[in-house]
């Protein structure tokens, strides 16, 4: 799934995929990003940057699959260290670490 919607305190969040994993052109690995924005506001979004597996050295996924779950985790502590999508501004970014943490 490429986009879908997550529900928190009674407020409704868009997502879509951001970014795919992928290669820089410095050989650097950038894990999956997923863009967040709240249904009702017209503020600023959140880019929740998800990191690389380390155990997958040299081995870029295809795909990653983030639970409804994690995501809505993401979110809130986005929302705890400073996110706030009733303001104004750029895009949030936000390290979110791993996919499917252990």
């Amino acid at each position: 799934m490429k986009n879908g919607a997550v529900e928190i305190e009674n407020v409704q969040y868009q997502w879509s995929i951001y970014r795919q994993p992928r290669w820089t052109g410095e050989g650097v690995p950038l894990g999956l990003a997923i863009l967040v924005k709240a249904v009702n506001s017209s503020g600023r979004e959140l880019v929740l940057e998800f990191a690389i597996d380390p155990t997958r050295h040299g081995d870029m996924p295809q795909q990653s699959r983030v639970s409804n779950r994690r995501l809505i985790e993401c979110i809130q502590s986005a929302r705890d260290s400073g996110w706030d999508p009733d303001t104004r501004g750029k895009y949030y970014f936000f390290a979110a670490g791993p996919v499917n943490p252990n």
